[in-house]
Parts: C-alpha cells; sequence; structure tokens
C-alpha cells in the first residue's frame, strides 16, 4: 500500500497537471500543447470552436477583428440608369473601349446613332471578345439607329429601365426637353420621375465640372468625336454638359475613351449614394 507521504506527492502531482491544462486550454491550446487554430475543435470543450455563429460569438466581437474596425459601404438604391450614346466615333480601338468602358460602369443601353462601318453584332469583330456573353446574358444592350435624330427620338419616348408596363407608365409628351412621366404605383398613388437626361461630355461655357456631380436621375451621356468634338447638331440635343477639370500645361484634351471613364465612374458612384473623398 502506498504511504501517506506517497498520496500526497501524487495528489500534488495532478494537481499540477491539472492546473497545467487548464492553462493551455485558457491560452488556446489542446491539452497535448497544440495550439488551437481556427479550423480546430478543442477536445476538452468541442461546443466552443465551431463555424456558426452563437449568440455571444454576434455581440462580442473582438476588438482587433477587422470587421469590427472597417466600415462597410451599402450603396442606397440606384439614383437614376446610366446609358451612352457612340455617335462620330472614328477609331475602331475607340469604339471597342468604349463598349468595355460602358460595361464596366453598369450602363445598361449603348445607342448607337450612324457608325455604319462597325459591326455591333454580339459575336462581330468590332465588339470585344470578353463582352460577348456579358451581352448575350442581357446585362447590356447594344441599340442601333440609322440618324442620330431617330435615336435621340427613341431615347425623349423612354422612362428608365424599370419595366413601364408593370409600372403602368405613361408618357406625357410636352416637348423636346420638359417630358413628364407619370407612374402608378400598387397602391393607387401617382408620381413623377424625369425622363433620360441627354449629356454632352465637352469643354463648353456652359459645361460642370463632373466632380461636383450635377445629375438628375436616368442619364444618356455623349461622346463628341476624337479631333472635333461635339457638333453643334450634337449640342443642340443635350440637355446639358459637363467637363473634366484638367490642371496640367499640356494639351486641354482627353482621349474619348479615358473622359467616358471618369464621367461614367463618377456617375455611377453618385447614382449609388457612394461618397467620394474617403481616407483610407
Amino acid at each position: 500500500k502506498p504511504s501517506t507521504q506517497q498520496k500526497s506527492m501524487q495528489s500534488k502531482v495532478q494537481d499540477v497537471a491539472e492546473n497545467d491544462e487548464s492553462n493551455q486550454i485558457q491560452e488556446g491550446l489542446t491539452p497535448s500543447g497544440e495550439r488551437i487554430g481556427p479550423n480546430t475543435i478543442s477536445q476538452s470543450s468541442p461546443h466552443e470552436m465551431t463555424n456558426e455563429p452563437t449568440e455571444s460569438s454576434s455581440t462580442n466581437v473582438p476588438k482587433n477583428n477587422p470587421s469590427s474596425t472597417t466600415p462597410t459601404i451599402n450603396p442606397s438604391p440606384s439614383r437614376g440608369a446610366m446609358y451612352l450614346i457612340l455617335t462620330n466615333i472614328s477609331k475602331r480601338t475607340n469604339v471597342r473601349s468604349l463598349l468595355m468602358t460602358a460595361a464596366s460602369f453598369g450602363c445598361c443601353v449603348v445607342f448607337v446613332a450612324g457608325q455604319r462601318k462597325f459591326d455591333f453584332d454580339p459575336n462581330g469583330p468590332d465588339v470585344p471578345n470578353a463582352l460577348r456573353s456579358h451581352i448575350m446574358k442581357g446585362y447590356m444592350r447594344i441599340e442601333r439607329f440609322d440618324k442620330l435624330n431617330e435615336c435621340v427620338f427613341h431615347i425623349r419616348s423612354l422612362s428608365s429601365e424599370s419595366s413601364t408596363e408593370e409600372s403602368g407608365t405613361e408618357l406625357k409628351k410636352g416637348g423636346d426637353n420638359t417630358n413628364v412621366i407619370t407612374e402608378e404605383t400598387k397602391d393607387g398613388n401617382k408620381i413623377k420621375r424625369s425622363p433620360i437626361r441627354i449629356v454632352g461630355v465637352e469643354i463648353d461655357d456652359r459645361s460642370v465640372d463632373v466632380e461636383s456631380a450635377p445629375f438628375v436621375g436616368d442619364t444618356a451621356f455623349m461622346m463628341g468625336n476624337e479631333g472635333q468634338g461635339l457638333s453643334e447638331k450634337q449640342k443642340s440635343l443635350c440637355d446639358g454638359f459637363v467637363k473634366i477639370s484638367q490642371y496640367g500645361n499640356g494639351t486641354a484634351s482627353l482621349n474619348v475613351n479615358v473622359a467616358a471613364s471618369i464621367v461614367l465612374h463618377r456617375f455611377h458612384l453618385w447614382s449609388r449614394g457612394i461618397e467620394v473623398g474617403q481616407t483610407l
């Protein structure tokens, strides 16, 4: 039989082992001394390390958890749909680049007026391969018109990309730039919304800096020719103009696709309610 002294020594050894195991668990270690990783389940407490959140884990977020300090951008509902008008663009490379830019920033329709030497079929040579699936799935449409006047008339007759048949939309014509669109909601109330505005991207005395986000609802942007910009006829069809401020001492002209990228990106941020100027 073990003596009283031996029993006392065994008791002390057991106490030390239990304390050591307890300390390992508190420090994130298994009883064997292995550190508990994000996918490791402790043998002592199998219910503590699971992939499913518990009530305590959802309310007690550690201070050093990135999700507790990194702001999440939750864009508000779109303030307006974006369209692009392609007309009088000379170079094939610019046409292809403009189509890619339109898709990148969420244009729902690209209106093409004239441009007879280009093939805008989804499988045609002037549509980039990367866009074919995008167009075939209906994320962006390309609509062609023989003349710019026909294109503008069509745009004036539209309300927005939201289904006009489902909302019971009626278009009341009051002049080229004063159309009033009345939509009847499901509860019978009638609301008014602006038609699609045609905005030219041009350095003009009437132009407003694009950084000030001077947008109102659904907008179709018209880009000018690579060399001459917007013609007087094109300007006469626009409801307003935006420009891109430049601060260098070089040329006052930007490549047409570069200009379109800046304008469409700014409109996208505005339409989703995303504020600019946030620090990293």
